[in-house]
């Protein structure tokens, strides 16, 4: 309890010294230096993502860190185990990359300023008309040239044991025929979701082999929710 009320401490400090930040990013963007802030906040969430993971005691090994220059912007496809993902993603890949994000996270004040200078596109799932311009724009996105996560869980499976891949995530690859990255996340449950309550955890972040969909199959491309799910899963350790 001791380390969960320490690291709500610290992650509260931490988002009210970040409005230094914006400030400055604030004064980037009225320059028109959108390439020099681009990098910046990067760099600035990508440290404080590792803060994040080193405060709640957490031990990350990578693996498969040389796909990543393959290719440029990719769909990165994850399996979605705890609210830490991110912080790993953001923290561990290092490759620019937004998020398609749940549209509850719009309600929390500072984030969702962060969130929105690293393009991150909001989804509200109970609205079907609004997911699919959320997927429209993630296609446009990747098409422009950037990389992009996504969860096709559709959220926490909390657990080593992952939800069904939802067929309708896979339009991003299909329809923008950019390179996919699958990864899978090891452990991460473990921060938060095993007990209730911030404690140590090792976690292991594998990045796959890229996929080009436009080489794959017409049969292939039908099934490609399920393939992912299953090279994904078969890496997590019971």
């Amino acid at each position: 309890m001791i380390r969960t009320i320490l690291f709500v401490i610290y992650l509260v400090l931490l988002l009210l010294y970040s409005l230094v930040y914006l400030v400055y990013y604030k004064i980037l963007g009225i320059l028109g230096l959108h390439e020099k802030r681009k990098q910046a906040v990067q760099r600035w969430v990508a440290r404080w993502s590792r803060s994040l993971i080193k405060i709640a005691g957490g031990h990350v090994e990578i693996e498969g860190i040389e796909h990543l220059n393959t290719c440029e912007n990719v769909l990165f496809v994850s399996n979605h185990q705890s609210y830490f993902d991110i912080l790993l993603l953001l923290g561990f890949i290092p490759k620019e990359k937004a998020f398609i994000a749940k549209i509850e996270t719009k309600k929390v004040p500072i984030l969702r300023t962060w969130m929105g200078l690293i393009d991150c596109i909001f989804m509200d799932r109970k609205d079907v008309r609004q997911s699919l311009q959320a997927i429209l724009k993630g296609i446009e996105y990747l098409q422009k040239g950037h990389s992009l996560v996504i969860f096709p869980e559709g959220t926490r499976s909390k657990s080593s044991k992952m939800n069904s891949f939802k067929n309708g995530s896979m339009k991003l690859a299909t329809k923008s025929n950019v390179w996919i990255i699958p990864i899978t996340l090891d452990g991460s449950y473990k921060f938060f979701e095993e007990k209730n309550r911030i404690q140590p955890a090792s976690v292991k972040v594998i990045i796959h082999p890229p996929i080009d969909p436009s080489r794959l199959p017409e049969e292939q491309r039908k099934h490609l929710a399920k393939d992912l799910q299953m090279q994904i899963e078969e890496k997590i350790q019971e």
